[in-house]
């Protein structure tokens, strides 16, 4: 019997610090703000609007108490990028305004210590991914600013590599050295395997052309998306190249655990399929 975590339903839950309240109920995940786009934009299987506008909140609300800032953009530039793809923008519009206020009530209904840790942590967000020196010049400041610690390191051995390790980095087994010793995780590390930005893990472990690869991928698969005759499956496809790229910057993007589930997999279906629907066209003509 899978283990139950009786703190995660808690409703006092919510009365605590931010950092407790996703140490306990999870950081955040993808799936919900993805349905959420999908619901509205792309396919609704619901045919009674009451379920229809149940499950829209369910989800949303969970979106909301993720108090992730990614998860917040995300939805945020994939309300505003699909509306400008949508059919019925005057139908669509009303969605997003009445998302927009719902996420307006939800944070004005918030504890005042959890809507300050909020508003610190949104203000810190350049912060904690800027390679500035300067952002490291203490332990509180490096515990504050991990991210961007990472990215300083990062940048420190590739400035200092060689052509070689410049162009293809330092291999997929290297570790990034950390030039100081702590404790992550409960256990001591004075070089770590993997790096929060999934930018700047590749540039690491494949230098400047496993970057350049990268986002000649991201240009592929957008070049496709254009091609595709099915609108949902074309802006679906978009909002993943958008998704990945946005979460690239601070939790992997394509190298997340999370992507390659929920993202990987639909694309590997939509390029067979279209690569299914070529092939026909292609012995057609023939």
């Amino acid at each position: 019997m899978p283990f139950i975590d009786i703190g995660a339903y808690n409703p006092t839950l919510i009365l605590q610090s931010v950092r407790t309240i996703r140490e306990v109920a999870g950081a955040g995940y993808d799936a919900p703000v993805v349905a959420v786009l999908i619901l509205i934009f792309m396919y609704n299987p619901f045919k009674k609007q009451r379920i229809f506008f149940f499950v829209l909140g369910i989800l949303f609300i969970g979106v909301m108490l993720s108090f992730s800032r990614s998860n917040y953009l995300i939805l945020l530039l994939g309300l505003i990028f699909l509306y400008f793809l949508a059919n019925q923008k005057s139908r669509k519009i009303k969605f997003i305004l009445l998302l927009i206020g719902a996420a307006t009530f939800m944070l004005f209904l918030l504890p005042a210590q959890i809507k300050t840790e909020l508003l610190i942590k949104f203000e810190n967000s350049f912060n904690e991914i800027s390679t500035k020196s300067s952002n490291f010049s203490s332990w509180s400041l490096i515990n504050d600013n991990w991210r961007g610690y990472e990215n300083y390191r990062v940048k420190q051995e590739i400035l200092g590599g060689n052509l070689k390790e410049q162009l293809i980095g330092f291999g997929i087994g290297a570790r990034l050295p950390l030039n100081l010793t702590i404790e992550l995780a409960g256990e001591i590390y004075s070089a770590i395997p993997t790096i929060h930005s999934g930018y700047f893990y590749l540039l690491y472990k494949d230098g400047i052309i496993g970057l350049v690869m990268l986002f000649i991928s991201y240009a592929s698969l957008i070049q496709i998306g254009l091609h595709l005759q099915n609108k949902a499956n074309r802006d679906f496809l978009f909002v993943a190249v958008l998704i990945l790229i946005i979460k690239g910057i601070t939790i992997g993007g394509i190298f997340n655990v999370q992507a390659a589930v929920i993202f990987l997999a639909p694309i590997g279906g939509i390029l067979s399929v279209c690569n299914v629907h070529n092939t026909l066209n292609t012995e057609l003509k023939g």
